[in-house]
């Protein structure tokens, strides 16, 4: 992603973190692995953050999250 193909080109924690384009949202998601002493498996554990930088974006996200958001609770477990 970049300039190439009209997105913002974001490659590191400072224009991350200086990034504020309206229309945007910017988002982290972190893994954790545990192991779970009830199965002796492995336990995933995951977490999405999203920032919307304006309205539109927040819509936009809210639209999204319509559609997706169902089923990504169905699979929290």
């Amino acid at each position: 992603m970049g300039p190439a193909d009209g997105r913002p080109g974001v490659t590191g924690p400072r224009e991350f973190l200086a990034f504020d384009e309206p229309g945007y949202a910017k988002a982290t998601f972190s893994m954790r692995f545990s192991v779970d002493a009830a199965t002796g498996g492995t336990r995933v554990v995951t977490e999405t953050r999203v920032l919307c930088l304006d309205k539109a974006a927040r819509r936009a996200m809210g639209r999204y999250w319509r559609l997706i958001g169902p089923s990504a609770a169905s699979s929290a477990g």
